[in-house]
């Protein structure tokens, strides 16, 4: 039964609600994506300062 009602579901038109349930969840998604991305890039940004700092402190030891 579960597979006949299923079966049936996948062939009918969606209802507004359940289009918008599946672009809620969809925003949901893609805003960890987006969260996850902001992360590594701050990340990546914070590891090249450090490198930036770290080598000018090198080079100013050099030069003297």
């Amino acid at each position: 039964m579960k597979f006949l009602k299923f079966f049936k579901d996948h062939w009918r038109e969606m209802t507004p609600i359940e289009v918008i349930v599946r672009e809620l969840a969809q925003c949901h998604l893609d805003r960890l994506e987006s969260e996850n991305a902001v992360e590594y890039a701050t990340a990546c940004l914070n590891l090249n300062m450090a490198r930036i700092e770290r080598l000018n402190t090198r080079l100013k030891e050099y030069k003297q």
